[in-house]
């Protein structure tokens, strides 16, 4: 497919219609249902209901996921817990391509939910956060739930992760056996700040051996990429 460019923006590319091969999610499980709605949980759909990815709304068009999960035509739902129905939809109009499997969507509309501030300070190695998405709660042989999930957790030394880019992602716990799977690739990482939750991590890939939930899990660190997004976003 033809794609025409539309912004060069150091190692980004902006591309209107994506057609990026797909890749192997990050190999939430144990988690629970969501506890609260979140304004800016982003469900990314081929079609009404069928999710593939996670996402995280970070201005009125903007959302930041995987770039693994930039792949083909697709649309989204914002700000519910629940793939069929409530909060927003938007289509997709283009996408950023960044570094560490770190990448944003732009919407072909604005949405009116509040977006996640993602926080100008580096998380500290065993400061508590909170995962969510709607990957498959079990792995092999579950369906992705139809409720978003969360799982509270906490972040690890790099040491802790194989195959990590220490400058640029984030080394997540999953304690006993739990953490994110297939269909939470490119969901958020949290932390409370001031009662406030703000977001520092995108979910890419496991960071060693096993199925979901056996090994740590890698994030993109949205925190060392805040230029990059923000770049974008509050373009």
């Amino acid at each position: 497919m033809r794609r025409r460019l539309l912004l060069l923006l150091g190692a980004a590319l902006v591309l209107p219609f994506p057609t990026l091969p797909a890749a192997a999610g990050p190999l939430i499980i144990g988690g629970r249902n969501a506890t609260e709605t979140y304004s800016w949980m982003v469900s990314l759909q081929s079609s009404p209901g069928r999710h593939f990815c996670t996402g995280t709304l970070v201005s009125p068009r903007w959302v930041v996921t995987a770039n693994h999960c930039l792949r083909g035509h697709f649309q989204v739902r914002v700000g519910s817990n629940s793939l069929t129905s409530g909060g927003q939809t938007a289509g997709m109009a283009a996408i950023a391509v960044g570094p560490d499997d770190v990448g944003l969507v732009q919407l072909d509309r604005a949405v009116t939910l509040a977006p996640a501030k993602i926080p100008t300070t580096p998380v500290a190695v065993g400061a508590p956060l909170r995962i969510l998405g709607w990957g498959v709660t079990c792995d092999p042989g579950c369906q992705p739930p139809q409720t978003n999930q969360e799982l509270d957790t906490s972040l690890l030394a790099d040491s802790s992760c194989s195959g990590i880019t220490a400058a640029g992602e984030l080394c997540m716990d999953n304690p006993n056996k739990t953490g994110p799977c297939y269909g939470d690739s490119g969901g958020p990482a949290v932390q409370k700040v001031n009662g406030e939750w703000t977001v520092v991590g995108a979910t890419s890939r496991a960071g060693g051996p096993g199925r979901c939930g056996q090994s740590p899990s890698v994030y993109g660190d949205l925190v060392a990429h805040r230029t990059f997004i923000t770049t974008y976003a509050n373009s």
